[in-house]
């Protein structure tokens, strides 16, 4: 099974060089985004389990600065037009990480896939959670709440990009072993990446 990563990743850091050159033209900026997705998902239509639609959109927002955060559902919509089958996700970072301490972080996207999904119909199916660990190792109850916060969307939940940088390999066994058991535990969750097999 493979995870499509991803369709708009949408800061200037990550985006071909020649998009920031539309910064001044909002219509050729969204067809130019448009095309993109539409080629890629119509290339690997039936290969390809989930897409992540949007990447990182809480701290990676340019294109969502000039063609507005609704633009988001636009590319939900077309990706689910030229694939029906695949499931569409928004992937974002430090939702369970850092003590899960983030609450602004929480807090958008919760109101953005709430927003795509209640208010402009949106076909958002899923929520990839990053988990990025470092020191700050989040207690497994607090993981399970915010699970559980982001299960009341409806949505299914993915863990994306797991890992855990730390020194202490018994400390790094005994928190996968604890937050994969949390995570399996839980009803929504449906799938598990690992980030960095080696």
């Amino acid at each position: 099974r493979v995870r499509g990563h991803n369709l708009v990743w949408p800061s200037w850091t990550y985006l071909p060089s020649d998009l920031k050159s539309l910064a001044g033209d909002p219509a050729g900026l969204k067809k130019r985004v448009d095309d993109h997705i539409a080629e890629e998902v119509a290339a690997m239509k039936g290969k390809i389990e989930v897409w992540d639609v949007v990447n990182e959109p809480y701290a990676n927002h340019d294109i969502m600065d000039i063609l507005g955060q609704d633009v988001m559902a636009d590319w939900f919509r077309l990706a689910r037009s030229i694939d029906p089958e695949v499931r569409l996700a928004l992937n974002d970072y430090d939702i369970v990480a850092q003590g899960g301490l983030m609450a602004n972080h929480q807090d958008y996207c919760y109101n953005v896939m709430d927003r795509m999904k209640n208010v402009l119909n949106a076909p958002i199916d899923s929520f990839g959670i990053q988990a990025h660990f470092g020191s700050n190792l989040t207690d497994i109850e607090r993981v399970l709440q915010i699970l559980d916060r982001f299960a009341a969307l409806g949505l299914t939940l993915e863990i994306t990009e797991f890992d855990v940088n730390i020194r202490d390999e018994t400390l790094q066994a005994e928190y996968l072993r604890d937050f994969m058991t949390a995570a399996f535990s839980h009803p929504a969750v449906k799938n598990f990446v690992m980030w960095g097999f080696w």
